[in-house]
């Protein structure tokens, strides 16, 4: 009887052998993938490989208590958070606390949460995911699986938040362009004249004069001021939507006399202006041009 007793006793210790020897293998595995992951820690497929392998082990691997320290303190610090910069700060250690223990479902719920807070909405998804392979029971896996979905909703929301900012951006961008050119185009057609003038006139007599000058344009008059003295040079009115089309007219110091055309030579590129004033036939009263003293602008 004893013999039988004993030769049984061999026979189970025959039989552990392989277990224990393939639990052995299986915690050296999961210790040598925990070490890659510590090089890859974004790589999620090494992770759901280290959490299949340690759910079948038997007992399960124990939560290293550096890990378990990260944790507390991620779970603390999320409770305080008021913003997303807080939850970031949470999110460090519930990250810090799944390098060393990757298998550890409840990291993975508190890191989502947190992720979720912040706003990192595909890193809460995937991290669910990762709680749900870690095995939680049928209730947690089905409020984890439904928590997923809701996320992918939000995620929705929030792309089409931002698809209505980028198109608001878009038109904002669009609008200041278009002023930016219709900016551009006003200097060239018409604002490049507005501003301080040198004005030299020749008189008939060859008397030569120089003062500053100012030109204004306020809608469709445009004004050339002696800066010195208040006394209007020439008057034009706009006629199009450029100088070209300025049709101008000489300062009369009496009412009772007329507003004498003027022939006036605008040069962009110098830039330059140039007229002759005229004159008045005061015993027809009629316009005279090219009677005048001859004036130049220049800048």
């Amino acid at each position: 009887m004893t013999h039988k007793r004993h030769i049984a006793l061999i026979v189970v210790g025959l039989l552990l052998v392989p277990l224990i020897t393939q639990a052995q293998s299986a915690r050296e595995q999961l210790n040598q993938l925990v070490q890659q992951l510590q090089s890859r820690p974004d790589d999620n497929g090494l992770r759901e490989r280290i959490i299949k392998l340690a759910i079948a082990i038997n007992p399960p691997p124990a939560i290293p208590e550096n890990a378990r320290k990260s944790f507390i303190e991620g779970s603390t610090i999320a409770k305080a958070a008021t913003d997303a910069s807080g939850e970031a700060i949470a999110i460090a250690s519930f990250e810090e606390a799944l390098n060393i223990a990757p298998w550890w479902g409840d990291a993975y719920y508190n890191l989502a949460a947190a992720q979720e807070l912040a706003g990192k909405l595909d890193n809460a998804e995937a991290s669910l995911k990762l709680y749900i392979l870690t095995g939680p029971n049928d209730k947690d896996s089905r409020d984890a699986q439904d928590h997923v979905y809701a996320l992918a909703g939000k995620k929705k929301l929030a792309a089409q938040a931002r698809a209505t900012e980028a198109e608001s951006a878009s038109s904002a961008a669009a609008s200041a362009r278009a002023e930016e050119q219709a900016k551009r185009d006003y200097q060239q057609k018409l604002g490049f004249l507005e501003g301080p003038w040198n004005a030299t006139t020749t008189f008939p007599s060859g008397t030569v004069q120089k003062y500053p000058v100012v030109v204004t344009v306020a809608g469709k008059d445009v004004r050339i001021n002696n800066a010195k003295v208040d006394f209007e040079l020439l008057r034009g009115i706009i006629a199009g939507d450029d100088y070209s089309s300025i049709q101008w007219i000489t300062h009369t110091i009496s009412g009772s006399l007329p507003d004498c055309p003027v022939n006036v030579t605008i040069d962009k590129s110098i830039p330059e202006i140039t007229f002759n004033s005229g004159g008045v036939d005061q015993t027809t009263n009629t316009c005279v041009r090219n009677a005048g003293a001859d004036t130049k602008l220049t800048r």
